[in-house]
């Protein structure tokens, strides 16, 4: 595994802060970094730097949030800084900013960007809901924090009090459903037809197709539920215990983790797990505290990488921020006060190899002490009983021998003799030694 590391510099865009939190890759070939400080920078994939994403040198200004739309637009939020529009043609980029203090927007306490299925951006403020239009944004809805949730034909608008609305044509917005109680919402999961909402209080499910309200059921009715959405679009829920729901929004197939055991979770505040399904059908789960987790949903394996495994170290911290998938597929960790590393996966596919068999898999007898592949592929395996083991290219044993003594080397020469180099007992050149 290999390891390219960035860190701060000053005067120009670079990497901004130590402490990487966040990392995104927006498919158009920029890296968005986000550091505690909620100041983002953007790493061009294509020219491998830093750049000034604004166009205009305000690229230190905080965001907490950044995405692209359909039509090529990047939006950028913050909930005090507003919202920044990015533009790119002609090999520039321009921005525009909405924000109350320019009389661009209602409210510069920005939560969130809302594109709908209609191609209409929403911006969501901590006041209600406003509309762009143009190089301004308006505000049409007022209600407290408001939570976006898309899916396939509906957009949907949730208050954190528990009143549901939904958007349809020509940006019009209608109340749908209210819950019992308003109690106080913690996220929600769209699967099919079925709109879950978890709360304070519980998980409830609207049927968009008949506009019923019901108790969730099962697991589905867990306490301040917080959701992420992968980006193969399955859910994972959590709600500080340990325990993870990963849910495949196809299937609705459900399947239970704990990345983060009992005895840890005294000493976590809050969960930040991060998901990313990648290019081999893998699921990596960075944790805070508990290292970097990797499932492989092919065979249904889960393995574990730490700061420190057998000697040597995989990861700068177990405190991870963050982790993603790059084009190349190279899988990027971001880590507390450790910046970030980008590890290359190179034992794709691997095969182990017990020379003595796996009944000795724990014994010395299955160290292996020599190495040497010659020219017709043949590889050569000595161990420290003294066996000398041929695999051919598949790994498949073709032949094996046993000496009193080990054997370090390997080779043979242009007449095809085998020559052995061994501990004590001298040289063995094909059947004889000398």
């Amino acid at each position: 595994n290999t390891f390219v590391n960035f860190y701060p510099e000053v005067g120009v865009p670079s990497l901004l802060d130590y402490r990487v939190r966040k990392m995104q890759e927006d498919g158009y070939g920029l890296l968005w970094i986000y550091g505690m400080s909620s100041t983002p920078c953007c790493y061009d994939l294509k020219l491998g730097q830093f750049i000034d994403f604004t166009g205009c040198g305000e690229f230190n200004q905080p965001y907490s949030g950044v995405m692209r739309i359909s039509n090529g637009d990047i939006w950028m939020w913050d909930n005090g800084n507003g919202c920044r529009r990015i533009r790119y043609k002609d090999g520039k980029y321009t921005s525009d900013t909405f924000r109350e203090e320019d009389g661009s927007a209602s409210s510069s306490l920005a939560l969130k960007v809302l594109e709908d299925r209609f191609g209409q951006v929403w911006i969501l403020t901590t006041k209600g809901v406003e509309r762009v239009i143009g190089n301004t944004a308006c505000n049409v809805l007022n209600i407290s924090s408001p939570i976006g949730v898309l899916c396939d034909r509906h957009t949907f608008i949730l208050s954190r009090d528990g009143y549901l609305y939904e958007v349809g044509p020509n940006a019009s917005l209608k109340k749908v459903t209210e819950l019992p109680g308003r109690p106080t919402v913690t996220g929600t999961m769209f699967l099919q037809n079925d709109l879950y909402i978890f709360t304070s209080e519980g998980g409830y499910v609207y049927h968009s197709a008949t506009g019923e309200l019901q108790r969730a059921d099962e697991w589905k009715d867990v306490y301040d539920g917080e959701v992420q959405q992968d980006n193969r679009g399955n859910y994972w829920i959590y709600n500080n215990t340990g325990l993870v729901y990963y849910v495949n929004a196809l299937t609705r197939a459900v399947k239970e983790f704990r990345f983060l055991p009992k005895e840890k979770m005294r000493f976590v505040d809050f969960e930040r797990y991060r998901f990313v399904h990648d290019s081999r059908d893998i699921i990596w789960i960075s944790t805070y505290g508990n290292g970097l987790f990797a499932y492989n949903v092919q065979t249904d394996e889960l393995q574990q990488f730490t700061a420190s495994m057998h000697g040597f170290s995989y990861l700068p911290s177990n405190y991870l921020l963050d982790v993603m998938e790059d084009r190349s597929g190279g899988i990027w960790v971001s880590s507390e006060f450790s910046g970030a590393s980008r590890l290359t996966v190179l034992n794709e596919g691997a095969t182990y190899v017990y020379p003595e068999g796996r009944s000795d898999v724990d014994h010395r007898s299955n160290l292996v002490r020599m190495l040497a592949r010659m020219d017709d592929g043949h590889i050569y395996a000595g161990t420290r009983s003294g066996g000398v083991y041929v695999y051919d290219k598949d790994m498949r044993l073709l032949e094996s021998h046993n000496f009193h003594t080990n054997i370090y080397a390997a080779i043979k020469d242009s007449d095809g003799r085998l020559w052995l180099g061994s501990r004590g007992e001298g040289l063995r050149i094909d059947n004889v030694w000398y």
